[in-house]
């Protein structure tokens, strides 16, 4: 079901805060990193850009948690799972100039699938969470028949992308090479075992905004000691 329809003049008149990527903070750069992998930005002919986030409707907390960000009261419509190939989910959309150039300063731009990565954010580690929580999978799998799991954090996304995280994560860790696989149009980025702990630390350690399941799998891998062999 949608949730409250409104006209387009109701709607733009609704509260948005349209600063909040005007400084680089936590939050500021965690919301572009995400919206740099799950996100949507559309530039129309006509009328104002919008910027669009729709996750699982498991994850609608979220979603609100974005919309909150905003400081926004724009409606979180559910998406049926017959309007979505059998997936219930939240979407969440604003309308606003300013927000979307600070985006697009921030790489996040249409077809962000195909563009190259050109942001001033590639060497903050909220950044790099959200694009994980984003696009990333923090897990404990066995390895060619092994009992004991073993901790892996991996990342999927343009040459670009995946090029820029190996930077970072060297530039952070000069003894850590990231991993990189070619798969179909994309890349991934991997780490595993004791390459992989220190690099969840790093991006999940004292951090107030996460996506709350990815957050509970760092603290899993971190707290497994079989996943450090």
């Amino acid at each position: 079901a949608v949730i409250g329809r409104r006209s387009t003049n109701e709607y733009n008149r609704l509260p948005l805060r349209e600063d909040v990527f005007d400084q680089i903070n936590e939050a500021s750069a965690y919301w572009a990193g995400f919206l740099l992998a799950d996100g949507c930005i559309h530039f129309p002919r006509l009328g104002a850009p919008c910027i669009s986030l729709g996750l699982a409707f498991k994850d609608i907390d979220h979603v609100e948690q974005f919309r909150q960000f905003l400081g926004a009261k724009h409606k979180i419509t559910i998406v049926k799972p017959e309007q979505n190939h059998g997936h219930k989910r939240a979407q969440f959309s604003v309308t606003s100039k300013r927000l979307a150039e600070a985006l697009f300063k921030f790489g996040v731009k249409p077809r962000k699938t195909f563009e190259p990565l050109d942001s001033p954010l590639i060497t903050n580690r909220h950044f790099w969470r959200g694009v994980i929580d984003g696009d990333g999978c923090i897990s404990l799998p066995k390895f060619n028949g092994h009992r004991k799991t073993c901790a892996m954090i991996e990342l999927a996304g343009n040459y670009s992308v995946i090029q820029a995280f190996a930077n970072y994560i060297h530039s952070v860790f000069p003894e850590i090479q990231v991993r990189q696989y070619p798969q179909g149009r994309i890349f991934l980025g991997r780490l595993v075992g004791k390459l992989a702990l220190p690099i969840i630390n790093h991006l999940y350690e004292n951090a107030t905004i996460y996506l709350h399941r990815k957050y509970l799998q760092a603290q899993k891998a971190l707290s497994n000691t079989s996943a450090r062999e």
